[in-house]
This record gives structure tokens, C-alpha cells and sequence, in this order.
């Protein structure tokens, strides 16, 4: 029995320890200037709204909340430090989220209330 306690609770620790993260919302005007290039450069059309600071076990990367001058449209963009762009993916706020849920299955509806986005 001991044993079994003893690889849970090792079991638990790792867990979380692997999943440790640390997510700050920072000020646009505060990323990378590698990144802002690469904004202004590659991605015209595009608006930075929101940024956030990930670290991962020391791994730093950038996640941007972006939306098009042109359209009512918005992209997560994830950068790493050195302003390279890992990944783009369509954006919804949690409001859109949990409006959705709520449409498709209204039951987990209450338990998806302010999920988190990324």
C-alpha cells in the first residue's frame, strides 16, 4: 500500500512539475523588438492587441493577439524569444468560447466558463 502511495504521489509531482507554466500578460509595446519587425514586415494588415509572456521551464516564448485592419478577424500568433514565429492559429476569446459550448452542449457549459485559451 505504502508503495502505491508513494508512486501516486510521484506520479502527481512530476505532473505538475512538467506542466509548470508561467503566463504573463505584458504590454504590446513590450515584446521583443524581433518580434514587432517581424509583425510590421511579414504580417502588414495586422494589429497586435494583447501580448503575453510564457515561460516553460525557463523556455521563454510570446503569444500575440493579433486582428486584421481589414476584416472583423483574429489570430494567436506564438513566437519563441528570438522573434521566430512557431505558430498561427485562428482566435476566440473566452466569451465566444463559452457562448459556443453553450450551443453545443450546454450541460459543460457552467465548467467551461473562463477556460483558459491557450
Amino acid at each position: 500500500m505504502k508503495t502505491i502511495i508513494g508512486i501516486l504521489a510521484f506520479f502527481f509531482a512530476f505532473t505538475f512539475t512538467v506542466h509548470a507554466q508561467d503566463k504573463t500578460e505584458i504590454k504590446v509595446s513590450d515584446l521583443p523588438q524581433a518580434i514587432t519587425q517581424d509583425l510590421s514586415q511579414n504580417h502588414s494588415g495586422w494589429q497586435a492587441e494583447k501580448a503575453y509572456k510564457l515561460d516553460t521551464k525557463g523556455e521563454i516564448t510570446y503569444k500575440v493577439v493579433v486582428k486584421s485592419s481589414k476584416e472583423d478577424k483574429r489570430m494567436k500568433f506564438t513566437y519563441d524569444e528570438n522573434g521566430k514565429l512557431l505558430n498561427k492559429e485562428a482566435y476566440q476569446n473566452d466569451k465566444t468560447k463559452s457562448d459556443m459550448n453553450k450551443k453545443n452542449n450546454p450541460d459543460q457549459s457552467a465548467e467551461l466558463e473562463g477556460a483558459a485559451i491557450w
